[in-house]
């Protein structure tokens, strides 16, 4: 919602020139288009004004949405991280003061190690295709 207003100077030959380029940027022009929008349908300016409002609104919320989705997105992901690792600790260590022989453990740990990876493959693949992108 800004205006910019630019003034290039160009020399011809002996004589000066002076070329007004005016570029805007937002939904709202400027105070002379808005004033001939008003002489031309009384009332515009005024519809044109709250038109932009509402757009800034719907941005603002549609921000706030997914700024809300984002954050429960990550508290999930968080939470099902730490609740995935306390469950193979606890199994990691349950079987490793049950087990007789150090090469079952190592085993178990290999496999537990395992899923874990596939664990988290899952869901790198599930946040890559169902996740929405930033860009």
């Amino acid at each position: 919602m800004q205006n910019n207003v630019e003034k290039k100077s160009a020399s011809v030959s002996d004589k000066e020139s002076q070329l007004l380029v005016q570029q805007y940027k937002g939904p709202i022009p400027s105070a002379d288009e808005l004033e001939k929008y008003e002489k031309i349908l009384p009332g515009a300016a005024d519809r044109i004004l709250k038109m932009a409002e509402k757009n800034v609104d719907q941005e603002i919320y549609s921000r706030l949405q997914q700024q809300k989705i984002e954050s429960r997105d990550s508290f999930i992901s968080i939470f099902a991280t730490f609740f995935t690792t306390v469950f193979l600790v606890g199994i990691s260590a349950y079987l490793f003061l049950n087990m007789q022989s150090e090469s079952k453990f190592i085993e178990f740990a290999k496999f537990i190690g395992a899923i874990g990876t596939l664990v988290t493959g899952i869901s790198t693949i599930l946040k890559i295709f169902f996740g929405k992108d930033k860009s």
